[in-house]
Parts: C-alpha cells; sequence; structure tokens
C-alpha cells in the first residue's frame, strides 16, 4: 500500500466555498490524509467580536488594542503548533494565512515538516517579502513578483497562476441561465479599475463585490454583494466579464478562470501570463489601453455568435487545463 501523505491545511478561511474547499477537496482527490486548522486572527473568538472589539478600543486606545491582537496571534500560533503535534503532518500548506508567523514556521521546519505557501498576491503585499523566505517552497500568481523575489535572492519562489473550481462548473454546463446582463465584473474598486471600467458608462454596465463602489463615480452601476454560487450565477448570466489586474506586475487572478469557466467571454487588460495560459481572440479577448475597451464590448455584444464562440472555447481550455485539480 502506498504512504498517504499527511497535509496539514489552514487558510485565511479554510472552509471559504469560492477557494480554500475546492483546495482541500481536491487534496483529498489526488490522495492525501488532510486535517485543517483554522489559523484566522480573531481576536474575540469570532469574526463579529472582533468588529465589536474594534470599534470598542481601536480608536480609543491603540495600546489596548494591540495588545489584545498580540494575545490574539500567541493563541493563533499555539493552536497551529498544537494542530501539529495532533496530527503529526508532513506537509504544511497554507493559502495565505499570514497570521502564521515567521516563528511558527521556523518551528514546523525545526520538526521536519515541509512547509508550502500559495500565497495569491504579489509584492504589493508586505506579507509577500516576509513570508517567502521562510517557507520551503512559496508559490504566487505574479510572474513579475517571483522575478523580483529571485533577484533578491530568494530562490524557493514559483509562479502557479489560479484555476477554477471543477466540479461546480460542470454541475453548471447543463443549467444554461439567460444571459441578462451585457457586462458584468465582481471585486473590489481601486484607480485604476474606475478609470478603466469609467469608460463603459455609456452601456449596461454591472459592478457587484465591495460596497466601496459605492463611494466612487460608478456607483449608480454597483449592485451589491455575492458569495458563492450567487457569483456563479452572475457570471453565468453575463454576456462579457470584463478585468483590470493590478498594474504593476504580471498576474492572473481568480476572476480570469471563475468567468471564463462559467461561459461569459471575458475581456481583459492584457497581461502575459494570461496570454500564456489562453489564446487571444479564440478563448479570451485582450485590451492593451482603456480606449480600446468600449469598442471591443460594442463589438462583441453586437456579434452574439461569435462572442459564444470565443466563451465556449475559453470554457473547454479553463476546463481541460486550468481546474484545481488539474
Amino acid at each position: 500500500m502506498n504512504y498517504r501523505y499527511r497535509v496539514l491545511f489552514t487558510a485565511n478561511n479554510p472552509y471559504d466555498p469560492a477557494l480554500e474547499l475546492p483546495v482541500l477537496s481536491a487534496l483529498k482527490y489526488l490522495g492525501y490524509e488532510v486535517e485543517t486548522c483554522d489559523a484566522t486572527l480573531k481576536p474575540f473568538g469570532s469574526r463579529l467580536l472582533f468588529r465589536i472589539g474594534r470599534r470598542l478600543f481601536k480608536s480609543r486606545s491603540s495600546y489596548l488594542w494591540n495588545k489584545l491582537l498580540r494575545i490574539s496571534t500567541w493563541f493563533t500560533q499555539r493552536k497551529v503548533l498544537q494542530a501539529v503535534r495532533k496530527f503529526k503532518p508532513d506537509i504544511f500548506l497554507a493559502i495565505k494565512a499570514k497570521e502564521v508567523e515567521v516563528g511558527t514556521i521556523n518551528k514546523l521546519k525545526n520538526m521536519g515538516i515541509v512547509t508550502v505557501n500559495w500565497y495569491m498576491e504579489g509584492i504589493w503585499h508586505q506579507s509577500v517579502s516576509i513570508l517567502a523566505p521562510v517557507y520551503d517552497h512559496f508559490f504566487i500568481m505574479d510572474e513579475y513578483s517571483v522575478s523580483v523575489l529571485k533577484d533578491r535572492g530568494i530562490k524557493n519562489v514559483y509562479f502557479l497562476p489560479h484555476g477554477t473550481r471543477l466540479d461546480p462548473v460542470q454541475a453548471n454546463i447543463s443549467k444554461e441561465l439567460e444571459r441578462i446582463y451585457d457586462i458584468a465584473f465582481v471585486g473590489t474598486p481601486v484607480p485604476i479599475r474606475e478609470k478603466n471600467f469609467g469608460t463603459l458608462a455609456g452601456f449596461n454596465l454591472n459592478l457587484w463585490g465591495s460596497p466601496e463602489w459605492q463611494n466612487t463615480q460608478l456607483r449608480k452601476f454597483y449592485r451589491g454583494q455575492v458569495f458563492g454560487k450567487q457569483l456563479d450565477d452572475i457570471y453565468r448570466q453575463s454576456k462579457i466579464v470584463i478585468n483590470c489586474h493590478p498594474p504593476d506586475g504580471n498576474s492572473t487572478n481568480l476572476r480570469d478562470f471563475e468567468s471564463i469557466s462559467n461561459g461569459a467571454l471575458l475581456i481583459s487588460d492584457y497581461k502575459p501570463a494570461l496570454a500564456e495560459l489562453f489564446i487571444e481572440n479564440k478563448e479570451i479577448i485582450f485590451y492593451r489601453d482603456m480606449k480600446e475597451l468600449p469598442d471591443l464590448v460594442s463589438y462583441y455584444l453586437k456579434h452574439a455568435d461569435e462572442r459564444s464562440m470565443i466563451a465556449k472555447a475559453g470554457q473547454s481550455a479553463v476546463l481541460a487545463k486550468h481546474t484545481i485539480k488539474s
């Protein structure tokens, strides 16, 4: 009988259906013995009490608030080490999990445990530069960040893009919904997105995600927050999904794969990393300047057959090559 490697899995939210649960499912599918450890920082034991505590203490006493965070951080490290001693893993796999401190990771390595992190951001996140040198293997979804870190002498860092959740997507293929939204985006407003998407103000634009959209010039297009199946349904009901990545970097994000896998046409800003994964004008459409975006959107809204052909080709590519399990 082949040995089953034991993996202790943790994440910012190890029970998140959007990403962490599919990773957990994929590990089990591949034959690993997996145990989860919730290392989320919860100063009062829950997110609700955390928010209440932040209101009560942070604005009134930074000393008390910082003291509370340190105590909570200590309990988080203790929880991880207790889980390790109980489960005795071969591998410690973290998805971001920036709450797990450097000292704790070093303790795991001293126990002979292989430490791995899939940190789905780039060097614009301060934690990346702190954690990358510590883990045995550090994966990020931005090729530019990989090159920067390697230039700093950190050799254990690798490019690993996102993937889509295979099982829910397969179930959705046979349940086609009417595509009632011309243009959709789900995510957080940042200046470059506000600028690019502002060129589409004359279209049927629909924005979901962070309530911060209500503080922008695009507030009238904001439709609310969506999660899980709601998110999938938005993509399944959208003709075109637009995307805009961080300007400094060469990254992919989860939105690329989830939108395409749900049968929408993705029109994205050009990123070489994304162009290596999908064939331009056959599986994905790129814009290289925001001035191109309105013309591309207008063209593919008017040419439904061509839009559908590219969207279906992209969907087939995702399911064949870019799932969490693959």
